[in-house]
C-alpha cells in the first residue's frame, strides 16, 4: 500500500511541477489495473472476476491521496452497472471511490502509426489471426470506419462515459496527424451525418460528480 501510494503522490507531483492540467480527484490505473481484471495465470486471457476481487491497496492509496474516481473499463461487466446506464460503480472494496466507466476502442496501446495500429488488429481478428473473424486483412480506412462504427453507437445511445485512448497514439506520425486525430475525424465525420447536437465532453472531476 505504502509503494501505491508513493507511485501516485511521486506522478501527482511531477504533474503539478509540470502544470499539466490533471485531475487530482481522478485515477486511472495501467491496463485498469487493480479492479480484478486480470488472469489469474501468466500468459491466459484476462477474467472479470468481480471488483471484490481488485486489490485493496489501490483504493487504500487512492483515499490516502483524497481521490474520489477511478476511471474502469466499460467493456468489463461488473466494472459498469448494466441497471443504470448512466451511473458509475461504487467500490465494493472502498464505498468512498466511485468507478467511473470509459469505452475501449481497437487501437493497441502501443501502436503510433496506422500500420501499426492495423496490423496488430488483422493479427488478432484477421483470417490469419489469433481469434480469427474476418475473411480478409482491413487496410487502415476499413480499419476505423469499422471502430467507429462501433463508438458511434455508444455515443447516440445517450450515455455520457468518454471513450479512450493511449498516449503512444498521439504521436504524429505525419503533419498534424496521429492515430488519435485520425479516429476522432471519422467518428465525427460519421455523427454528423446522423446528428446536428453538440458533442460535449466532460472534465473528470464533473463526469464523477
Amino acid at each position: 500500500s505504502e509503494d501505491t501510494f508513493n507511485q501516485y503522490y511521486q506522478n501527482a507531483l511531477i504533474g503539478v511541477k509540470l502544470g499539466l492540467p490533471m485531475s487530482l480527484k481522478a485515477l486511472v490505473t495501467p491496463e485498469h489495473s487493480g479492479l480484478g481484471w486480470y488472469a489469474p495465470v501468466v500468459g491466459t486471457p484476462k477474467q472479470d472476476l468481480g471488483l471484490s476481487a481488485g486489490n485493496p491497496a489501490v483504493y487504500a492509496a487512492a483515499r490516502r491521496m483524497n481521490m474520489k474516481y477511478i476511471a474502469s473499463n466499460h467493456s468489463v461487466a461488473s466494472q459498469w452497472d448494466s441497471n443504470c446506464p448512466n451511473c458509475g460503480v461504487v467500490s465494493s472494496l472502498n464505498p468512498k471511490i466511485l468507478l467511473v466507466p470509459r469505452w475501449p476502442n481497437n487501437i493497441s496501446y502501443h501502436t503510433t502509426t496506422p500500420s501499426e495500429a492495423v496490423g496488430v488488429f488483422n493479427s488478432i481478428y484477421g483470417p490469419n489471426g489469433s481469434v480469427p473473424y474476418w475473411d480478409h486483412n482491413f487496410d487502415y480506412a476499413e480499419f476505423l470506419d469499422y471502430d467507429t462504427s462501433i463508438s458511434i453507437i455508444h455515443i447516440l445511445n445517450g450515455t455520457a462515459w468518454p471513450h479512450y485512448m493511449h498516449q503512444g497514439n498521439q504521436r504524429q506520425y505525419a503533419e498534424n496527424r496521429s492515430l488519435v486525430t485520425d479516429w476522432v475525424k471519422a467518428l465525427l465525420n460519421k455523427y454528423s451525418k446522423y446528428s446536428n447536437l453538440p458533442l460535449l465532453t466532460y472534465k473528470w472531476n464533473v463526469l464523477g460528480e
